[in-house]
């Protein structure tokens, strides 16, 4: 069976239970792709083909839930929130009496605050993202037929691994190792 196929046979049977229409991009690459954009999970060529049909069941599971549960869009609010909030002081300190050398010094460590600040809050909202989209797209994709051992399986053969402590404070993803515990 083609990629497309089994894939679209996945995608009709987890439709069944959901009672929704899952709007799907494939994108026909060998990359490995699987998110959710404007409306759409988008999975590729390359992801259905490295993955079993229980793995591929709790993907497109996954990036139904991040877009049901409007995960992407309350990230974006946040990143835009930050910014309006990094500009306006960048604006202020422009707008004050100092010298030149303290309006560049002031901006350059607002934006480096800033920046560190807001990819520390994105990444835990994004990590609370994955958990709770892992959670519900196990239960789904059970509810659909599929050994939820997929995800699982997926998390040990796919995941990230510990990235130490910098890594980790960046990542926008849990470890597999954190996700597999979460929903066991």
């Amino acid at each position: 069976m083609e990629a497309k196929e089994r894939l679209d046979q996945i995608i009709k049977n987890i439709e069944e239970v959901i009672e929704e229409k899952i709007d799907l991009d494939f994108v026909d690459t060998d990359e490995f792709i699987a998110r959710y954009k404007d409306g759409k999970v988008i999975i590729s060529k390359g992801c259905v083909n490295k993955l079993n049909d229980d793995e591929l069941a709790f993907i497109v599971c996954h990036e139904f839930v991040h877009g049901k549960r409007g995960h992407i869009d309350e990230s974006d609010e946040l990143l835009n929130e930050c910014a309006e909030s990094v500009t306006n002081s960048l604006n202020k300190i422009w707008d004050s009496e100092s010298g030149f050398f303290k309006k560049l010094a002031g901006s350059v460590l607002v934006g480096a605050i800033g920046y560190t600040g807001t990819k520390i809050r994105v990444r835990s909202m994004s990590r609370d993202h994955e958990y709770d989209a892992d959670k519900m797209a196990v239960e789904i994709m059970e509810k659909a037929g599929y050994d939820t051992n997929g995800a699982r399986s997926f998390f040990s053969k796919y995941c990230h691994t510990d990235q130490g402590f910098i890594g980790n404070l960046f990542s926008t993803h849990p470890t597999g190792q954190r996700r597999l515990g979460n929903i066991s």
